[in-house]
């Protein structure tokens, strides 16, 4: 996942290492208990107190900073990691997610009859977990950097003409599309989707899909 944040490279890094403002950024992310704390090492235990879901779990991080952290889930969730790069744009920063956490082996109940039920469970969670994070960490650093940064999602679809994805801009996902689906979601000035446009390569030619 990609995403702009309204806040300094170094002070999106801040808010990322510091596992107090996991319950600003996720709600649900209660009773934070910083275990151990090493140089650029933390650990620390957690509870999530969702709707039908009450998981507990271990997460530890390594710091590189102001450009990396690194999320390494244990129990909890499932075991998997989240490594987020920060890359400075201007006074901004540009954000990228890179997730992957094995939902089938949660210490969940839930979210392993779920993972059973649905073969894409997994896909999904990573994607919606990824996008709930990366939108609380726009909240979070804008608000802590003094910003009013961009709006909230308002969950209503926009109006105007679509703008389909260019030439050029296929081309630059390729490396994407190698491994399967890619997407980009714009959202306008008050929140509400303007489009989402999916690209997905496919074997065959143009004129048979035609």
């Amino acid at each position: 996942l990609f995403g702009r944040v309204d806040a300094p490279q170094k002070l999106v890094y801040d808010t990322l290492a510091d596992p107090q403002q996991l319950s600003p950024m996720q709600p649900p992310m209660r009773d934070i208990e910083i275990r151990a704390q090493k140089g650029n090492a933390v650990t620390y235990r957690w509870r999530y107190d969702g709707t039908l879901v009450d998981i507990r779990g271990s997460t530890s991080m390594a710091l590189a900073p102001p450009a990396a952290v690194l999320w390494i889930f244990g129990e909890g969730f499932g075991p998997g990691q989240i490594l987020w790069r920060l890359y400075p744009a201007g006074n901004q920063t540009d954000v990228s997610v890179t997730l992957n956490v094995d939902v089938t082996r949660s210490s969940n109940t839930i979210l392993r009859w779920l993972s059973k039920a649905n073969r894409h469970q997994r896909e999904s969670w990573n994607v919606g977990f990824g996008i709930v994070s990366l939108r609380g960490l726009q909240a979070v650093a804008a608000q802590r950097a003094g910003r009013k940064g961009f709006p909230n999602p308002s969950g209503r679809a926009g109006s105007g003409p679509l703008r389909p994805l260019t030439t050029a801009q296929v081309k630059a996902l390729a490396p994407l599309l190698d491994r399967g689906m890619t997407g980009v979601i714009e959202q306008d000035k008050q929140g509400r989707v303007a489009q989402a446009a999916l690209a997905i390569r496919v074997k065959s030619t143009p004129q048979k899909l035609q």
